[in-house]
């Protein structure tokens, strides 16, 4: 085949030509060879070493003319932002992949002077696949044959390629980039105000109710509220207990949700005619664990521990006796799946994976058993829906420039932004198309929390003012400088606030990458390290003096999470990515030389004593582990670390501060040390953190977390203007 729909991209090989609405770009004939080998490949990478082989064999050369081929396809595509590639993917240290759907077009690709019946793409062919005329009616009858025999080859040709084309994937008018653009645009309604609305939201189908949770008599309540305006009343009538985590069936007749009472956590089921409630089962008091219906109404997913596992899967809870079975669908045994979604036909499954920041968005096809990513670890998740007609999700991105919602197309992953700055955690009513939303410019900030070395403290205050998210704090050894990530500007940037002035400065932007992991603070508080990820999608390690701020990068090696220093300042250490699973290195700041010294890390910071030993996560063991370079050999410190305080500790000594729920009972800040009972610092209500940063010698502790309120509820109709 020679010509071919790339997502809304008509591509001829024979011509070099793409043609992208009424405009046409012809190729070179070296992009159109590696494009050829891309489509070749289907939805599997196609390597570098194939690429070079296949384009350029028996001539001498290197990768930067792959490099350039690659970009000339990407301009000629439309696929410039390298943030939210629709069509071609670069695989750090592999190659490259097609993204797009890849489908075969019988004909020529006309050119936009003779086209007579090829309109220009709308919003709905972004998703799709246009239905082109029958050429069997369209041609003579004496070549009706061989097209009938092209057109049985091409079917079983998408067979082969698994190319999984559902009913509801076309975009329909109301729910397409261009509609949804358009209707929010209308100003949004208020619903609750942020000192009202706590969050966990969700609406009824038919658009005319919202739960929300919110304060009671100094206690966490869900309450309902009409959409259309109106007074809100308490769901349940019990008397005790905080409630978190509504979910309502899709009949729209239950309430399932979490009541935290004491030591105990349980799910209940409400009943909305009558308001009969019952005991379905118990809950972790760690967090509040998402819970959603299945097509049937019949039983809830929720996310469990498999015996023997180190991380969360999804389980089923049967409401008739509250059996609890493992669900059988595609995972990742080293990623915890913490929130899921059914597809308005319930043949799909839209899963969220690890924690925030750092979540990704899978889309499971519980019939075929496959499983694809929407959404990577570095998007900054806050909240995802499915749209009413099943084509794409809404989802909400809470940090940098383009936070906001943002539609997901189900079909091919493409991404489009749609806007409402701070718009996050969006819920759509499956029959109207009732959109509600949270919206706020903060999210995270930092907090202070004074330490009297009793294992008491005072509660927490704020430590800088700020508009915007502030999270990854940590001090210098010498307390002079506490770093951390911000978006208060917009943009995502390392900013250092000197102890003496408490006075934030933004340190510049990193050319062509955005930092993303908690900042290393040389030992003299001069210099400050930060991981960042490239416009290709590769992350590394870079370096900037304080006093004379150019950021610089360090070593060649690409993919990685962590990084901190030595307290002597001899070496770094950071955590790469590394066939599947999370790797430590170290390297010498005189030498440039680089050793691996353990594997099987957690996601999550990593932090030096003044010993030398490092400190990290493992992630079999769910526990926190010291590396000692003295004897080479690896301790347990800490049990019961995993997806709740992944981001949320930090040492002091010999000693841990961290968020923990020891023995069941009162989820808060802690102060742990080997063999002894923890020390309840501070509670924090189920509140989890991003990060915690210790100044030993004023006795202060400085921890990100969100505000107790601050995110107004809104309420907008998608695909049409409020009524």
């Amino acid at each position: 085949m020679s010509v071919w729909r790339l997502s809304d991209v008509l591509v001829d090989l024979n011509t070099q030509r793409v043609q992208h609405g009424e405009t046409s770009v012809r190729l070179s004939p070296r992009a159109n060879a590696v494009l050829r080998a891309l489509i070749a490949c289907g939805d599997r990478p196609l390597s570098r070493e194939s690429a070079l082989d296949q384009v350029w064999a028996n001539v001498a050369t290197g990768d930067e003319v792959l490099s350039k081929a690659i970009n000339e396809m990407r301009q000629a595509l439309g696929d410039t932002d390298a943030r939210a590639r629709r069509f071609i993917e670069t695989i750090p240290k592999s190659g490259y992949r097609l993204v797009c759907s890849i489908v075969p077009v019988v004909g020529e690709l006309e050119t936009p002077d003779t086209a007579q019946t090829e309109p220009a793409p709308t919003d709905a062919a972004l998703v799709s696949v246009p239905e082109a005329p029958s050429p069997v009616e369209a041609m003579p009858s004496r070549r009706r044959w061989p097209v009938v025999t092209i057109a049985i080859g091409l079917a079983l040709f998408m067979i082969v390629l698994g190319i999984r084309l559902h009913t509801s994937d076309p975009a329909t008018e109301q729910y397409s980039v261009a509609a949804l653009r358009a209707g929010l645009r209308n100003a949004p309604r208020l619903l609750a105000d942020a000192d009202a609305n706590l969050g966990y939201t969700e609406v009824t189908p038919d658009g005319r109710r919202a739960l929300y949770a919110t304060l009671v008599d100094a206690e966490v309540r869900l309450v309902t509220q009409p959409v259309g305006g109106g007074v809100a009343e308490r769901l349940s009538r019990d008397a005790a207990g905080n409630e978190f985590a509504p979910a309502i069936s899709h009949d729209g007749r239950l309430v399932a949700y979490l009541r935290f009472s004491g030591s105990d956590c349980r799910i209940r089921l409400h009943r909305l005619v009558d308001g009969d409630e019952r005991d379905v089962g118990a809950c972790s008091l760690r967090f509040a664990e998402w819970m959603e219906f299945t097509p049937q109404d019949d039983a809830l997913l929720i996310p469990r521990m498999r015996p023997g596992d180190s991380a969360m899967s999804l389980h089923r809870i049967d409401l008739a006796d509250g059996h609890v079975s493992i669900l059988d669908y595609p995972r990742d045994p080293q990623r915890n799946d913490v929130q899921a979604r059914h597809s308005p036909d319930g043949r799909r499954l839209a899963v969220r994976r690890g924690p925030q920041p750092h979540s990704s968005l899978w889309l499971i096809d519980l019939g075929a058993g496959t499983q694809r990513e929407l959404i990577d670890d570095t998007f900054g998740l806050d909240g995802f829906a499915w749209l009413p007609d099943g084509t794409g999700l809404l989802v909400g991105r809470a940090i940098g420039t383009d936070a906001g919602l943002w539609r997901v197309a189900a079909l091919d992953g493409r991404r489009d932004y749609l806007g409402l700055r701070g718009a996050t955690r969006p819920v759509v009513a499956s029959s109207d198309g009732t959109l509600l939303f949270t919206q706020g410019q903060r999210y995270y900030g930092l907090a202070r929390v004074q330490l009297d070395g009793q294992g008491e403290s005072d509660p927490p205050q704020p430590f800088t003012a700020t508009q915007g998210n502030d999270w990854f704090p940590r001090w210098s050894y010498d307390e002079t400088q506490l770093a951390f990530l911000s978006d208060r500007d917009g943009a995502v940037a390392v900013y250092v606030v000197p102890a003496e002035t408490a006075s934030a400065q933004r340190l510049p932007d990193i050319a062509d990458a955005v930092a993303e992991s908690t900042p290393a603070v040389s030992a003299d508080g001069e210099r400050v390290l930060v991981v960042a990820r490239q416009a290709d999608g590769a992350s590394s390690l870079y370096e900037i003096t304080i006093a004379n701020p150019v950021w610089s990068r360090i070593g060649q090696r690409r993919d990685i999470d962590e990084v901190a220093v030595s307290p002597d300042g001899h070496w770094v250490y950071y955590v790469a990515r590394e066939d599947g699973q999370r790797v430590l290195w170290r390297r010498s700041r005189e030498t440039g030389s680089e050793q691996s010294i353990a594997s099987g890390l957690a996601r999550g910071p990593i932090a030096i004593d003044s010993s030398g030993g490092v400190f990290f996560i493992d992630v079999d063991r769910m526990a926190l582990m010291r590396y000692s370079d003295t004897d080479g050999r690896s301790e347990k410190r800490l049990d019961d670390m995993g997806y709740w305080n992944a981001y949320a500790w930090t040492i002091a000594g010999d000693q841990v501060y961290l968020l923990l729920e020891p023995g069941g009972d009162d989820f808060g800040l802690y102060l742990a040390a080997p063999g002894q009972p923890p020390q309840l610092i501070e509670p924090m209500d189920g509140v989890l953190s991003l990060g915690l940063a210790l100044a030993a010698t004023r006795k202060q502790l400085v921890l990100a977390r969100p505000p107790r309120a601050g995110l107004q509820l809104m309420q907008a109709r998608l695909g049409a203007p409020n009524p």
